[in-house]
């Protein structure tokens, strides 16, 4: 996703000076949950507020159209894969098994949040037409923008239900070719790096029937869950900047328990289950609490920074106009001086 803080490409003039919206938007980003809480609540008209969402679900909507055209304009021929990382068929995505004597074959894809594997056969030729399937299903799937970064709770429904429709579409279209012969698959991974050193994963679900209903539902159980917090683009670090350790750590609670939930109501061991996140946690810590530490460190010194960002975020806002097709004033903004008329040449005389 392209920067928010840069105007989207139009005019000379909008390239060369960053909207009000941008500006404004780019100093609210530097601050923490609470800090930017707080300005928009003090400094910022509802008219104000009202445009600023505007714009920002602008910028979503130019990204979401940008991916997809990424996604239409990729080639799904041209599947192969540096000289370092060839998979022993030397197809991407087509995985080859020696199984008594015989060598058999399988194709895999990721789909968005969903990992996609067909079973396994010893003609090859079924096996890339299977890729070829699953190639267009991820197409698909990679067109339904994920949710928002700063999307609410209801937004974040809105948004799993348009990538799971995308994908029941996607499957219902290559039926004809990925039938029960093929034995197709799923799981899906959802983000949880900062607590474990890893995405967390559903169990193997079959891509068709109750399965498919199962597997989808855990999927979105597992998703909801995450989404209490920050589910942008973000690493172990920068999710201190919105997020404090203990709101971190409530997530995780509730995320733990959904994951270990989940995994009994496939039919697995909770104990197990718990025991595998607990050994991840353990691993994990020593990094966990090395950040933590950054953090606090760094919160004293970035409470001071509040009010000057503050500040300069009233400044913008008094020469914002919202109503105004333009946004801001450009010329109060640019510092622009209107020409001086030039003088008759009689009154130089």
């Amino acid at each position: 996703m392209p920067s928010l803080n840069q105007t989207s490409e139009g005019t000379q003039g909008s390239r060369q000076v960053a909207s009000a919206e941008a500006k404004i938007f780019g100093l609210l980003k530097r601050l923490s949950s609470t800090g930017r809480q707080q300005v928009l609540e003090r400094n910022f008209s509802q008219p104000q507020r009202l445009a600023l969402e505007r714009w920002i679900l602008a910028q979503r909507k130019t990204s979401c159209s940008a991916q997809q055209r990424a996604q239409g304009s990729a080639k799904p021929q041209s599947l192969r894969m540096s000289p370092g990382r060839q998979p022993k068929s030397g197809v991407a995505g087509l995985h080859s098994h020696r199984r008594a004597g015989r060598i058999l074959y399988r194709a895999s894809v990721a789909a968005g949040p969903f990992h996609l594997t067909t079973g396994l056969s010893s003609q090859i030729e079924a096996a890339q037409m299977w890729l070829k399937a699953l190639l267009r299903i991820r197409s698909e799937v990679g067109g339904a923008c994920t949710a928002p970064a700063d999307s609410d709770m209801a937004e974040g429904e809105a948004e799993l239900s348009r990538v799971e429709v995308c994908f029941r579409k996607a499957l219902e279209a290559e039926h004809g070719v990925l039938g029960p012969a093929t034995r197709l698959h799923f799981y899906a991974k959802i983000p949880a790096s900062y607590w474990v050193g890893q995405a967390l994963s559903t169990p193997y679900f079959q891509a068709s029937g109750l399965a498919l209903e199962k597997g989808l539902k855990a999927w979105r159980r597992l998703s909801l869950a995450r989404s209490a917090i920050f589910t942008g683009r973000t690493n172990r670090y920068t999710i201190l900047q919105r997020h404090g350790p203990e709101e971190i750590q409530a997530a995780w609670s509730r995320l733990r328990e959904v994951h270990i939930d989940v995994w009994a109501a496939a039919g697995r061991c909770p104990v197990q289950a718990a025991a595998r996140l607990g050994a991840l946690e353990v691993q994990n810590k020593p990094k966990q609490e090395r950040m933590v530490r950054r953090w606090r460190s760094t919160a004293s010194v970035s409470t001071a920074k509040v009010p000057g960002l503050e500040k300069r975020i009233a400044q913008l806002l008094a020469g914002w106009t919202p109503n105004s097709p333009d946004g801001p004033r450009q010329d109060e903004d640019r510092g622009v001086q209107k020409p001086r008329k030039r003088r008759r040449r009689a009154e130089l005389r």
